[in-house]
């Protein structure tokens, strides 16, 4: 079965893709190859890039690269994000989204895709009413980031504490830095 899928992508269209399989060498697993088929969606949904690979006796992994042309970057103005699905010949299969961008730092600036973003960022307790350190709901993290939005921030600091995945999640949806 796949393990967890690593996608990077950055703000020039290039991409990496590391599918780890897991127990691809046990000896229940039915004779030949394993294929795994993976295929990129941009925004709008349509297909823009797809292979297939066959793990060889003995590996445990596939790793594609490659590049778009023109990729729709992500960014908080523009939270872009393209999906990947990835599918083994076992019937197992993962569906996994991300954005093309790139984030660094010059001469004491960050920049995001080659241009200048000035961070406007709270720090985020991460407590919530009911449940404390549990987001009550994806749809409750996706609004508070939307209020944030509202306000002018463009970044959450997380406090003490790795986000939930749904805070990422959000995060990603709504363009927000974390």
């Amino acid at each position: 079965h796949l393990g967890k899928v690593h996608i990077s992508a950055g703000a020039d269209g290039a991409f990496k893709i590391d599918v780890p399989v897991l127990n691809a060498a046990s000896e229940a697993r039915p004779a030949g190859p394993i294929t795994v088929d993976a295929m990129m969606q941009d925004p709008e949904g349509k297909q823009v890039w797809n292979k297939t690979g066959i793990l060889a006796s003995g590996q445990e992994r596939v790793q594609w690269s490659g590049g778009l042309a023109s990729p729709a970057l992500w960014s908080p103005s523009n939270p872009n994000l393209y999906k990947l699905i990835i599918s083994l010949s076992s019937g197992d299969s993962e569906g996994s989204r991300f954005g093309f961008r790139t984030f660094e730092t010059r001469g004491g600036k960050f920049f995001l895709n080659g241009h200048v973003i000035y961070i406007r960022a709270p720090l985020d307790q991460d407590f919530y009413p009911d449940t404390i350190y549990t987001p009550p709901s994806y749809e409750y993290v996706k609004n508070e980031m939307m209020q944030a939005k509202m306000l002018g921030f463009n970044m959450m600091r997380c406090h003490i504490k790795v986000p939930d995945p749904r805070y990422l999640e959000a995060a990603d949806d709504v363009g927000m830095l974390v």
